[in-house]
């Protein structure tokens, strides 16, 4: 819990509610405000505390609505419903853009429909220059949970201007530089503000009119080295709505949020920490929950090494995803914000480790692949006879064989990350 949300939400509950809801907060609140060393906001001397709306269900969604259109009619822009644009990846979301009302919003970031009206991907603001045109001439932006860092801003060059945005955080809502209503769940929020939408395409339909669709990948000569837009060609066939897709931290950010989901398939990656090799136990997670889908993990070599032992569970409990593990010779992301001889790792015969771990017990089959007509044969190979099987693919890479929005990403990333201090 962050600082701000606690000290507000610890003086509006003081100020606000009665007392028998205020014991109820306290209980839940206590521990983190003594592990915070914090106890000093159970005074009220926070300044300007969050309204505090009914916490009432059917009650509370509806008057922060109320509030929002209250102010943004007073702001010199058109109303929130006129031209609104959402930006998140919750659940809520799914349940907010499935009502009839919400249909004509322009959704960013993560899109799970092959339908959708999708503006914008993780790298559309340093890839496509249409997409920044139409996120930043809409009136309004509505973020639901953002966490806005280096990573996720893109070395906070994301223009996004506050006056402009509506920030739904999970227990509160702000409205750009007006009032900020605490004890606001964002279901509720979401729920009553997707009844309430009009509908109004306006800003798709601009986005739509300038926009040039992306090329394919260049035909591969016979025997030329594999390149990976050509690996993310094919895992792009592969995918259906029996299908999961986890990306690990790297290139493959990049990479699988190019890919069209169909509708159904599943997809998971985590930007805001940038954890090395998550995605190993994140599959063993997932497919251990998602029975009915078949998952297709793409993980780089650097960090597969972190946390390969995770493929010996897999095998115990007779998983059968798909793991493309890209050898391109060492961390390429890390090569791109900080250079040096560091981002270069010892390489491992993969196929190998993993036969070793395999030892004989549990379905496990592996191979490695330099070419596409190599890759298109155990793509066949690992959807068909091995369908039931753990199949590891090792796909062998030139180093700085890199998709431009990681160039573009780590350039900006390092630039801000290089900053000398300002001392304040």
């Amino acid at each position: 819990m962050v600082l701000p949300s606690l000290a507000s939400l610890c003086h509006t509950v003081m100020e606000k509610l009665t007392r028998d809801n205020f014991l109820v907060w306290k209980a839940q609140l206590l521990p983190h405000i003594r592990a915070a060393g914090m106890t000093g906001y159970l005074d009220g001397s926070v300044k300007e505390p969050a309204k505090v709306l009914s916490t009432e269900k059917d009650v509370a969604g509806k008057k922060v609505i109320e509030e929002v259109n209250n102010y943004a009619r007073s702001y010199p822009l058109p109303s929130f419903h006129d031209n609104a644009t959402c930006i998140g990846s919750t659940d809520d979301w799914i349940a907010l853009r499935q009502d009839d009302h919400a249909d004509g919003c322009s959704y960013l970031l993560y899109n799970p429909f092959s339908n959708g009206s999708i503006l914008l991907a993780l790298d559309g603001i340093i890839d496509k220059a249409t997409t920044v045109f139409a996120v930043f001439s809409i009136a309004w932006l509505l973020f639901a949970g953002p966490i806005f860092n280096d990573y996720s801003s893109v070395g906070y060059s994301f223009l996004l201007k506050k006056e402009k945005a509506v920030i739904v955080q999970p227990d509160r809502v702000t409205v750009g530089n007006g009032p900020a209503f605490g004890c606001i769940m964002m279901k509720d929020f979401l729920t009553e503000l997707g009844k309430r939408l009009k509908k109004n395409t306006t800003a798709y339909e601009n986005y739509k009119r300038i926009w040039v669709p992306e090329g394919q990948p260049p035909e591969s000569e016979p025997g030329e080295p594999l390149r990976v837009n050509v690996l993310f060609k094919h895992i792009q066939k592969m995918l259906t709505g029996d299908s999961a897709v986890i990306a690990e931290t790297g290139d493959s950010w990049f990479n699988c949020q190019k890919l069209k989901l169909p509708d159904g398939c599943g997809y998971e990656f985590q930007m805001q920490y940038g954890s090395i090799g998550w995605s190993v136990g994140a599959l063993l997670g997932y497919a251990q929950g998602a029975t009915d889908k078949r998952v297709i993990a793409c993980i780089g070599d650097g960090s597969f090494q972190v946390t390969a032992q995770d493929v010996s569970t897999m095998l115990r409990c007779g998983q059968n995803s798909i793991i493309f593990l890209i050898n391109n010779g060492g961390y390429t992301i890390e090569v791109e914000i900080h250079d040096g001889p560091y981002n270069v790792i010892k390489n491992w015969n993969y196929t190998g480790l993993v036969d070793a771990i395999h030892n004989g017990e549990g379905n496990c089959w592996t191979t490695k692949v330099t070419c596409e007509e190599e890759l298109t044969a155990a793509i066949e190979t690992a959807t068909g006879d091995k369908k039931d099987c753990l199949c590891f693919i090792e796909v062998v890479a030139h180093k700085d064989d890199t998709s431009k929005e990681l160039l573009e990403w780590g350039s900006r990333v390092s630039a801000a990350n290089s900053r000398p201090p300002n001392p304040q």
